[in-house]
């Protein structure tokens, strides 16, 4: 018999496709439903990262900000990613994941009393080969990802620049088989148009 642990999640893209107002209303729901799922459900354990999503509840909310500390305090509740929010991973300088992380710890540090150890980026396209390194400069020893790619069939260690490293595993989102999809049929590829000279 094989034991299935489930963590509840939430990622949220707070300007994207939306008014940031739109945003803030959406995190601040989104805290709120996952604080009443942790009250019904006694064994339920919840995550989300990015330490915006924190602030607008802390600044906002406040007495919901205190269920979430709670929460924490209680190991209910796991801070992750140790960002201010989870960033695009391929084409940010490297002074941007330094600010990204220093910021993000800071918050965790003054907020929750310690920063996170885990990496968290669900949403990414494609990772730097120096992400190992700026996780690890940040106190981040494990990193917790979804894209690109098929699932492992076991946490790995990832392996940057510099011999920097990391022990990273994916999430399978939704996924019944570690089988790649197939690709679109050809005909579902429309040549993209060519500028012309009038253009």
């Amino acid at each position: 018999m094989k034991t299935v642990h489930l963590v509840g999640n939430a990622h949220l893209d707070p300007v994207w496709l939306w008014r940031r107002s739109d945003g803030v209303d959406t995190a601040l729901a989104t805290v709120r439903s996952a604080c009443d799922r942790l009250d019904e459900y006694a064994e339920l354990v919840f995550t989300a990262s990015a330490s915006w999503l924190y602030e607008q509840a802390e600044t906002l909310d406040p007495a919901l900000f205190d269920r979430v500390r709670a929460h924490v305090a209680a190991g209910r509740w796991a801070i992750v990613g140790g960002m201010v929010i989870q960033p695009d991973c391929n084409l940010p300088s490297a002074e941007s994941f330094a600010r990204q992380l220093a910021v993000g710890q800071a918050y965790c540090r003054r907020t929750f009393g310690r920063p996170t150890t885990v990496g968290y980026n669900v949403d990414s396209f494609g990772h730097t080969a120096y992400l190992p390194r700026f996780l690890r400069e940040a106190g981040i020893d494990t990193y917790v990802f979804m894209r690109p790619g098929p699932p492992p069939a076991r946490p790995s260690t990832a392996r940057g620049k510099r011999s920097s490293s990391t022990s990273s595993t994916t999430c399978s989102a939704g996924r019944a088989s570690r089988r790649r999809a197939p690709p679109p049929p050809a005909n579902s590829r429309r040549p993209r148009p060519r500028p012309t000279a009038s253009s």
